[in-house]
Protein backbone atom coordinates (compact mmCIF):
# COMPACT_ATOMS: atom_id res chain seq x y z
CA UNK A 1 0.00 0.00 0.00
CA UNK A 2 1.23 3.27 -1.01
CA UNK A 3 0.61 6.90 0.92
CA UNK A 4 0.02 10.18 -0.93
CA UNK A 5 3.16 12.40 -0.86
CA UNK A 6 1.33 15.37 0.64
CA UNK A 7 0.11 12.82 3.97
CA UNK A 8 4.01 11.83 4.62
CA UNK A 9 4.64 12.93 8.19
CA UNK A 10 6.51 16.10 8.26
CA UNK A 11 9.22 14.73 10.16
CA UNK A 12 10.42 12.73 7.20
CA UNK A 13 13.17 14.69 4.93
CA UNK A 14 11.02 14.19 1.63
CA UNK A 15 10.32 16.84 -0.48
CA UNK A 16 6.80 17.62 -1.04
CA UNK A 17 6.55 18.31 -4.82
CA UNK A 18 7.45 14.57 -6.69
CA UNK A 19 5.27 11.70 -7.49
CA UNK A 20 1.78 11.39 -5.96
CA UNK A 21 2.47 8.24 -4.52
CA UNK A 22 5.39 7.48 -1.79
CA UNK A 23 5.91 4.05 -0.13
CA UNK A 24 4.44 3.45 3.53
CA UNK A 25 6.13 1.44 5.84
CA UNK A 26 4.77 -1.59 7.30
CA UNK A 27 4.39 -0.48 10.92
CA UNK A 28 4.88 3.05 13.27
CA UNK A 29 4.69 5.33 9.89
CA UNK A 30 5.85 8.84 12.08
CA UNK A 31 8.42 7.10 14.01
CA UNK A 32 10.93 6.09 11.07
CA UNK A 33 11.61 6.18 8.01
CA UNK A 34 10.94 3.32 5.25
CA UNK A 35 14.37 1.67 3.77
CA UNK A 36 13.32 2.56 0.39
CA UNK A 37 12.85 6.40 1.00
CA UNK A 38 16.48 6.41 2.55
CA UNK A 39 18.11 4.90 -0.49
CA UNK A 40 16.13 6.46 -3.30
CA UNK A 41 15.32 10.16 -1.80
CA UNK A 42 18.19 10.85 0.92
CA UNK A 43 20.64 8.88 0.68
CA UNK A 44 20.86 8.54 -3.74
CA UNK A 45 21.67 5.13 -3.72
CA UNK A 46 18.61 3.74 -5.82
CA UNK A 47 16.61 5.75 -9.16
CA UNK A 48 13.51 3.46 -8.21
CA UNK A 49 11.85 1.33 -6.47
CA UNK A 50 12.92 -1.55 -8.36
CA UNK A 51 17.08 -1.06 -7.89
CA UNK A 52 15.64 -0.61 -4.01
CA UNK A 53 14.37 -4.11 -4.32
CA UNK A 54 17.26 -5.93 -6.29
CA UNK A 55 20.11 -4.79 -3.62
CA UNK A 56 17.86 -6.19 -0.54
CA UNK A 57 17.77 -9.15 -2.70
CA UNK A 58 21.65 -9.20 -3.21
CA UNK A 59 21.70 -9.01 0.97
CA UNK A 60 23.34 -5.28 0.75
CA UNK A 61 21.44 -3.60 2.84
CA UNK A 62 21.55 -4.59 6.45
CA UNK A 63 19.51 -2.86 9.47
CA UNK A 64 21.00 -3.36 12.65
CA UNK A 65 23.10 -6.18 11.60
CA UNK A 66 20.42 -7.40 10.18
CA UNK A 67 19.55 -8.41 6.67
CA UNK A 68 16.69 -6.26 5.43
CA UNK A 69 13.53 -8.16 3.82
CA UNK A 70 11.35 -5.76 2.82
CA UNK A 71 12.19 -1.95 1.37
CA UNK A 72 8.50 -1.00 3.29
CA UNK A 73 11.16 -2.00 6.65
CA UNK A 74 11.47 0.95 8.92
CA UNK A 75 14.63 2.10 10.52
CA UNK A 76 13.60 4.11 13.52
CA UNK A 77 15.36 6.74 15.45
CA UNK A 78 19.05 5.20 16.31
CA UNK A 79 18.80 2.63 13.93
CA UNK A 80 21.64 1.54 12.23
CA UNK A 81 21.81 1.25 8.48
CA UNK A 82 24.61 -0.82 6.24
CA UNK A 83 25.22 -0.73 3.19
CA UNK A 84 27.66 -3.36 1.43
CA UNK A 85 28.41 -2.96 -2.41
CA UNK A 86 29.38 -5.17 -4.80
CA UNK A 87 32.77 -7.50 -4.22
CA UNK A 88 33.67 -6.40 -7.47
CA UNK A 89 33.57 -2.69 -6.97
CA UNK A 90 36.17 -2.74 -4.05
CA UNK A 91 34.29 0.06 -2.37
CA UNK A 92 33.85 0.27 1.50
CA UNK A 93 30.72 -0.47 3.40
CA UNK A 94 29.08 2.42 4.77
CA UNK A 95 27.31 3.00 7.85
CA UNK A 96 24.45 5.23 8.81
CA UNK A 97 22.32 6.26 11.64
CA UNK A 98 18.91 7.45 11.38
CA UNK A 99 18.82 10.65 13.92
CA UNK A 100 16.64 13.97 14.46
CA UNK A 101 17.77 17.48 13.07
CA UNK A 102 17.78 20.93 14.26
CA UNK A 103 14.48 21.09 12.01
CA UNK A 104 12.70 17.86 13.99
CA UNK A 105 12.93 15.95 10.86
CA UNK A 106 14.47 12.71 10.52
CA UNK A 107 18.30 12.57 8.60
CA UNK A 108 20.33 9.84 8.09
CA UNK A 109 24.11 10.38 9.62
CA UNK A 110 27.18 8.93 7.93
CA UNK A 111 29.06 7.17 11.09
CA UNK A 112 32.22 4.91 11.27
CA UNK A 113 32.37 1.09 11.57
CA UNK A 114 32.64 1.37 15.35
CA UNK A 115 29.82 3.41 15.98
CA UNK A 116 27.91 0.97 13.93
CA UNK A 117 27.77 -1.38 16.11
CA UNK A 118 26.13 0.37 19.06
CA UNK A 119 22.53 1.80 19.12
CA UNK A 120 20.14 3.53 21.59
CA UNK A 121 17.07 2.25 22.80
CA UNK A 122 14.36 3.18 25.35
CA UNK A 123 12.82 0.85 27.51
CA UNK A 124 8.96 1.55 27.43
CA UNK A 125 7.87 -1.54 28.98
CA UNK A 126 9.58 -4.56 31.91
CA UNK A 127 7.87 -7.25 33.53
CA UNK A 128 8.88 -9.70 36.03
CA UNK A 129 9.29 -13.06 35.18
CA UNK A 130 9.87 -16.74 36.96
CA UNK A 131 12.70 -16.85 39.06
CA UNK A 132 12.30 -12.70 39.90
CA UNK A 133 14.21 -12.28 36.30
CA UNK A 134 13.21 -8.71 34.78
CA UNK A 135 12.15 -8.74 31.38
CA UNK A 136 12.89 -4.99 29.12
CA UNK A 137 10.86 -4.20 26.23
CA UNK A 138 12.61 -1.78 24.20
CA UNK A 139 11.62 0.91 21.82
CA UNK A 140 13.16 -1.00 18.63
CA UNK A 141 11.22 -4.23 19.69
CA UNK A 142 14.31 -5.99 20.75
CA UNK A 143 13.67 -7.61 24.49
CA UNK A 144 16.33 -8.23 27.19
CA UNK A 145 16.54 -10.70 30.42
CA UNK A 146 18.47 -8.46 33.43
CA UNK A 147 19.20 -8.61 36.73
CA UNK A 148 19.41 -5.20 37.17
CA UNK A 149 16.61 -2.82 37.87
CA UNK A 150 16.03 -0.59 34.92
CA UNK A 151 13.21 2.13 34.81
CA UNK A 152 10.63 2.80 32.38
CA UNK A 153 11.54 5.61 30.57
CA UNK A 154 15.16 5.10 30.55
CA UNK A 155 17.61 4.17 27.76
CA UNK A 156 20.16 1.64 27.17
CA UNK A 157 23.71 1.48 24.70
CA UNK A 158 22.97 -1.46 23.03
CA UNK A 159 26.28 -3.70 21.49
CA UNK A 160 24.15 -5.16 18.32
CA UNK A 161 27.56 -7.12 17.96
CA UNK A 162 27.46 -9.01 20.97
CA UNK A 163 23.40 -8.54 21.68
CA UNK A 164 24.06 -7.36 25.08
CA UNK A 165 23.49 -4.16 26.64
CA UNK A 166 26.70 -1.93 27.60
CA UNK A 167 25.60 0.87 29.56
CA UNK A 168 22.06 2.20 31.29
CA UNK A 169 20.92 5.84 30.79
CA UNK A 170 18.35 6.97 33.76
CA UNK A 171 15.76 9.08 32.54
CA UNK A 172 16.21 11.21 35.44
CA UNK A 173 19.15 12.63 33.91
CA UNK A 174 17.67 16.38 33.42
CA UNK A 175 19.17 17.09 30.31
CA UNK A 176 19.37 15.56 26.67
CA UNK A 177 22.77 14.17 26.21
CA UNK A 178 25.58 13.21 23.70
CA UNK A 179 26.88 10.15 24.07
CA UNK A 180 31.17 10.48 23.39
CA UNK A 181 33.25 7.20 22.67
CA UNK A 182 36.49 7.69 24.36
CA UNK A 183 39.30 5.87 25.64
CA UNK A 184 37.63 5.46 28.96
CA UNK A 185 34.71 4.12 27.38
CA UNK A 186 31.18 5.94 27.05
CA UNK A 187 30.66 9.45 28.77
CA UNK A 188 27.75 11.66 28.91
CA UNK A 189 28.21 15.12 27.56
CA UNK A 190 25.20 17.78 27.34
CA UNK A 191 26.52 19.23 24.19
CA UNK A 192 23.02 19.12 21.75
CA UNK A 193 19.13 18.83 21.68
CA UNK A 194 19.48 15.36 20.88
CA UNK A 195 21.35 11.94 21.88
CA UNK A 196 23.80 10.98 18.98
CA UNK A 197 26.98 9.13 19.22
CA UNK A 198 30.49 10.33 17.86
CA UNK A 199 33.67 9.03 18.16
CA UNK A 200 36.34 10.78 20.43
Amino acid sequence: MHLKRQQSPKNWPTKRKGTTYIVRPRYNISGGLPISIIMRDVLGFAKTRREVKKAINLKQILLNNKEVLDERSNALLFDIITIIPPKESNLPEKYYRIEIGENKKFKVEEINKQESNHKIAKIINKKTLKGNKIQINLSDGRNFLSDFKYKVNDSVLINLKDKKIEKHFPSSIPFRLELVTSAAGWEREPRRAFPCLRPG
